[in-house]
């Protein structure tokens, strides 16, 4: 019996697939563990199916995200698939109970997105998206913030979906030991060995008692009764089975009993007895609990509950009462003042050995009456502790029992100070500053491999995106992106990009075209910033040359890759995006539009789609268009605010190819021009062309307008019946020689 071998059927050994570090590991009862797979990161969660052919098929989760690893048929061979960041929680199962493997071997993907219980199938090799519907024809089932905690098959051969309640964090204790003692992978008890009665008016009265934990089961660390165990020394309970009637019942000491109705052990059952009275002088006087806060995902040590007559005269004997399975601080104070109340109480402790029948219905935290003339007991109310079974030769059965102190207090006199959460906000709140643009080609050569670069057709693009983390906080960002019109779907994580914003005043301050120390009012994340890198403001793309954060400046090479240098407003952003922006690397062609929301990521949660602001982008062959001249001067002058007599416009030429990943700026010197390159020269007095020469292969251009007036310049370049994406454009009045 191995991995991938279904001979033997499907139902024949319980696999277990753990995560260690990198790796995810798979083993069976007589089966040597192996490594199955190996992630890039740590793993943080993995679900494990195996399909009808015996082929395991993973979700493996992971700080960036989660990844399906399954079986193509179709190739035939294992994939490895990276999911979207909006499908949540996403399990594997079998949809299919049948015991043989079959052709049409069929596991289901499930998982949460939009706050929306969704599948993919195996034999639609995961691509289409199913959302199953309440009742014939009724509505998706609508989960938002509830975590998707199991998927199974169950016995009528249907999937069953568990999710947590988040409006109540925690478990009915008696619930999960009920789902433990039955559970087919772990107490495989028969439901009618399990006394229903006695569990049921445990669960309710734990939940009178707002008795809710969170916990969890490994088999590799504790057997199941080890868990009850826990479980119980926790809610004041014990599990065990009748001699009666052969069943599990679930006891709870809490002291609401009917007097009359209690057994009696008389002076006639006992055939040994002993007492052990308590003494408080070395008594705990003083405790506290530490429990787990699954909000703020801490642990958290209540303030202490003490007996302060006991200090008075004992001094402090303090313990610390670790129930990592208890989630509020309210409940932590009540088994805080309870597990004082046990051990201040004086109370006395009893040893007997009884008649087999007297004790054989008993069972521990059971209540019974004790009534013995011979020690003075007239009727006390005891607890039974533990009981020990005789023996062949002697019937006889020892057993521990206490006075009853242990019913739950309501109230507890101390409180739990909030403090301040220092733990990030789990919102995610829209993100106010972000940007998209069709990718230049000075990032496609960095991207893309030569052999793909130069198969890339002319009429394709590809999508970039930048986002500053939003004031509020956020770990990253989902990219979804919609055919215009369409639906979003996330297809990848993005992180933060380093912003500088440009120091001013909005209304009044503006940077000009050839400015190169800009000053700026701060830099996010200044520490990621690689001299040298690209960077985008507004539609010009620039160099990070420098970065001095005391003076408060950032030093640029303007008008790089494609575009021209531009003025600038105060407050516009510089997103050095050269190692921060996202792409999903999807081939877009001319003329297509596309949707772009970016949806802040928390640990717990995405922003919805519906609160994010969309930007939209139309593709428009940019990667193949021409670069536009550079370093223009107008009469030898690089920006003169007043031309006169003959204008003569030189220029450099730029080369799309030659230039490759390099970003060159305005102030060096001709590059190329590539090959077909030509350039065009309008001249536009008081709003009027008057004056165009086009089909230039050279570097110059001149014209003496008529009259005076406002005189614009603009110079763009063609080749292969493309212009370049941004023009050169320059104004200065313009005055005739007298």
């Amino acid at each position: 019996m191995a991995v991938q071998d279904p001979s033997q059927g499907l139902l024949v050994k319980l696999w277990t697939a753990r995560a260690d570090k990198k790796q995810v590991l798979l083993s069976a009862d007589g089966v040597p563990e192996v490594v199955i797979y190996t992630h890039a990161e740590p793993v943080n969660a993995v679900t494990l199916a195996f399909d009808q052919n015996g082929n395991p098929n993973l979700t493996v989760g992971g700080i960036s995200g989660a990844l399906l690893y399954w079986y193509d048929a179709t190739r035939p061979g294992m994939e490895t698939t990276s999911l979207p960041a909006d499908h949540l929680y996403p399990m594997l199962t079998l949809d299919d109970a049948r015991d043989l493997n079959i052709a049409a071997s069929d596991i289901i993907l499930s998982y949460v997105r939009g706050g929306v219980l969704r599948y993919r199938q195996q034999r639609e090799r995961f691509q289409i998206e199913h959302t199953p519907l309440l009742g014939d024809g009724g509505s998706p089932l609508t989960v938002p913030g509830k975590p998707l905690l199991h998927v199974s098959m169950t016995r009528k051969q249907r999937v069953q979906w568990t999710f947590l309640n988040t409006d109540n964090w925690a478990m009915n204790p008696a619930h999960a030991l009920y789902y433990a003692r039955t559970h087919s992978e772990i107490g495989r008890e028969p439901s009618g060995n399990i006394n229903d009665a006695s569990y049921r008016a445990c669960a309710d009265k734990l939940f009178d008692e707002g008795f809710g934990i969170c916990t969890s089961f490994d088999p590799a660390a504790e057997s199941l009764e080890e868990f009850e165990q826990r479980i119980c020394n926790l809610i004041g309970g014990s599990v065990s089975r009748s001699l009666i009637d052969g069943q599990y019942y679930l006891d709870l000491a809490r002291g609401d009993y009917d007097l009359d109705s209690l057994p009696v052990i008389t002076d006639d059952d006992i055939l040994s007895f002993s007492a052990q009275p308590s003494v408080l002088d070395g008594a705990i006087n003083s405790v506290s609990v530490k429990y787990f806060d699954p909000c703020r995902k801490e642990s958290v040590t209540t303030p202490p509950v003490q007996a302060l007559g006991l200090i008075d005269a004992f001094g402090v004997i303090h313990q610390t009462a670790s129930y990592p399975e208890i989630p509020s601080a309210a409940l932590a104070l009540i088994i805080a003042e309870r597990d004082l109340r046990n051990t201040v109480t004086p109370t006395i402790a009893f040893e007997l050995t009884c008649m087999p029948d007297s004790v054989r219905a008993l069972r521990p935290n059971n209540y019974f009456r004790l009534q013995s003339k011979k020690r003075r007991i007239a009727d006390m109310v005891c607890l039974l502790g533990e009981k020990q079974a005789g023996t062949l030769k002697s019937g006889a059965v020892k057993i521990t029992a206490a006075q009853d102190i242990y019913s739950l207090p309501q109230t507890s006199f101390v409180e739990v100070e909030s403090g301040i959460d220092t733990s990030p906000d789990p919102t995610p709140y829209p993100i106010t500053a972000q940007v998209a643009m069709e990718a230049p080609y000075i990032e496609l050569v960095q991207r893309l491999d030569r052999a793909n670069l130069d198969a890339l057709p002319a009429d394709v693009g590809y999508l970039l995106a930048m986002a500053d983390q939003p004031a509020q906080g956020g770990q990253n960002y989902g990219l979804a992106v919609a055919p215009a019109g369409g639906d979003y779907l996330v297809e990848m994580t993005g992180d933060w990009c380093p912003v500088a914003v440009v120091a001013g005043d909005p209304a009044v301050d503006v940077v000009p075209v050839g400015q190169t120390v800009i000053p700026v009012a701060g830099v996010g994340r200044a520490s990621q910033v690689t001299l040298g890198a690209a960077a985008l403001w507004e539609s010009e793309v620039v160099r990070i040359d420098a970065i001095d954060t005391e003076a408060g400046t950032v030093t640029v090479g303007r008008g790089c890759a494609d575009t021209v240098p531009v003025e600038h407003v105060a407050g516009s952003r510089i997103w050095v995006y050269d190692e921060a922006a996202s792409s999903n690397m999807t081939e877009y062609t001319d003329g297509e539009a596309i949707d772009i929301k970016l949806l802040t990521n928390t640990a717990v949660a995405q922003l919805d789609p519906a609160d994010a602001v969309a930007m939209s982008v139309e593709f428009a062959r940019r990667a193949v268009r021409p670069y536009p001249p550079a370093a223009v001067t107008f009469n030898g002058e690089a920006w003169p605010p007043a031309l006169t007599g003959q204008v003569d416009v030189v220029w450099a030429h730029r080369d799309r190819k030659a230039q490759a990943d390099q970003l060159v700026d305005q102030a060096v010197a001709s590059i190329g021009p590539e090959p077909g390159t030509t350039y065009t020269v309008r001249w536009i007095l008081d709003g009027v062309e008057v004056h165009a020469e086009a089909g230039i292969v050279g570097s110059a251009s001149s014209y003496t307008p008529a009259a005076a007036g406002t005189l614009r310049i603009e110079i763009q370049s063609q080749r292969d019946g493309l212009d370049s994406l941004q023009v050169y454009r320059h104004t200065a009045e313009y005055i005739p020689t007298p």
